[in-house]
């Protein structure tokens, strides 16, 4: 996992969502990301990006701007929220990927009896890997882009998200994965 901290660029009121007005520097941060991509690209495999920083430091822009740059490099690209790593049928819904529940009847018969059985539910439930894998049909490589990412400071929340971190971190999802993660930097412990 590459962990990119980021320091506060300047005190003032500045929109803190979305795209940079005019986006410039951070060479360093757009050539690691390119090449983190191009890794994973090359050997079919997934990571993890995380920025991280205090308000206003410029993660949501820099998000925006890797992600530009990764399309058009071909990934496909998709935001998600925390929900979608702790809840499958929301990933499935936020990717496209149809997520099915389907009926049978059975005949139940014995001996003396046979009749028309119960209707039960038999539902399919793919995994988050599945489901990854049929978020982009190209195969050209699949970013994930998660802002507020301290959504997940919740113990509950981030046990029920391994599910879906762990294929895309360790390259399980038949694709090249990259989930890219901003948020609030954790306090130090020592503190």
């Amino acid at each position: 996992m590459t962990d990119i901290p980021l320091t506060q660029q300047s005190p003032g009121h500045v929109a803190d969502r979305g795209p940079a007005r005019h986006f410039h520097g951070r060479r360093f941060h757009l050539d690691h990301f390119s090449n983190v991509l191009a890794d994973a690209r090359a050997g079919n495999w997934g990571t993890t990006f995380l920025i991280q920083g205090p308000p206003g430091a410029g993660k949501t822009a820099l998000m925006h701007e890797l992600a530009g740059n990764a399309e058009r490099d071909g990934w496909v690209v998709f935001r998600l929220n925390t929900l979608c790593l702790v809840d499958p049928v929301v990933l499935a819904r936020q990717l496209g990927v149809k997520y099915a529940t389907s009926t049978s009847r059975q005949l139940e018969s014995s001996r003396q009896i046979v009749g028309a059985g119960q209707t039960r539910t038999v539902v399919d439930s793919p995994t988050p890997a599945e489901i990854l894998s049929l978020a982009d049909k190209s195969k050209n490589g699949l970013l994930l882009l998660l802002d507020e990412a301290q959504g997940l400071m919740d113990i509950r929340a981030r046990e029920r998200a391994k599910a879906t971190l762990d294929p895309i971190h360790n390259g399980l999802v038949g694709q090249p994965v990259m989930l890219l993660a901003g948020g609030l930097g954790l306090p130090c412990p020592h503190k």
